[in-house]
């Protein structure tokens, strides 16, 4: 399945092995903002992943899903959802 993911990492070191760890296995589609295409089980491992390297406390993390088949965006770190949706993807 594809995903987006959108992150906001505090420290420099972090955010390069984010963006490095994600380069590997995606397609850069802003600075940081990834398009990344995996199974369940490479799904589960980025997670695995990305949790390893992330300061859950000060970073945040959006991973969302980009097909029609899953609608549910996972959050790591400080990730919230916004107080007002002011746009809807349809």
């Amino acid at each position: 399945m594809k995903w987006v993911v959108a992150y906001d990492i505090a420290d420099d070191r972090r955010r390069a092995q984010i963006s490095t760890l994600l380069y590997h296995i995606g397609w850069r589609i802003q600075y940081s903002i990834f398009e990344v295409e995996l199974t369940a089980e490479e799904f589960a491992s980025l997670l695995g992943d990305l949790t390893a390297v992330m300061d859950e406390l000060r970073d945040r993390m959006h991973l969302f899903p980009a097909c029609k088949c899953r609608r549910e965006r996972v959050m790591l770190g400080q990730a919230e959802l916004p107080s007002e949706q002011l746009f809807s993807v349809v």
